[in-house]
């Protein structure tokens, strides 16, 4: 299931990484041109923080799945195995070293979907925005 949804989302999660660490670092450097008391420059901080939202979402599911691909784990641990059967237990402990990998989703195997990622995210846009700035 991994390697599927890798395969059909990983190149446009790549791609809307990229298009949205530019579209941040050019929202920022056009916030730094705009009257901070014009109607423009709001607007530009709404659509600053919609870009900054977007790419929390995917980060923050992406780290939610892996956090609940890793507890199946413990789950199974949790549970009364006395009552269960060998086949079920054999069935079970392949399931739990399975999932000792997580699921994580990625993008073209560059961008993996996490909360460090949201952060190396905006990092990489203030650099850009630092980088215009200084140029201009």
């Amino acid at each position: 299931m991994e390697k599927k949804l890798n395969d059909i989302f990983g190149f446009l999660i790549f791609l809307q990484f990229f298009v949205s660490v530019i579209n941040l670092c050019t929202s920022g450097f056009y916030l730094t041109k705009v009257n901070a008391s014009g109607a423009y420059f709001w607007f530009s901080v709404m659509i600053l923080g919609c870009f900054i939202f977007q790419i929390f979402t995917h980060c923050y599911f992406g780290e939610e799945m892996t956090r609940k691909s890793l507890s199946i784990a413990d789950e199974i641990y949790q549970m009364d195995w006395n009552t269960l059967s060998i086949q079920t237990k054999q069935k079970l402990i392949i399931i739990m070293m399975r999932t000792s990998r997580p699921i994580q989703l990625t993008g073209s195997s560059v961008v993996v979907l996490s909360i460090e990622t949201f952060f190396k995210v905006l990092k990489a846009s203030y650099s850009s925005y630092n980088l215009l700035r200084n140029s201009n």
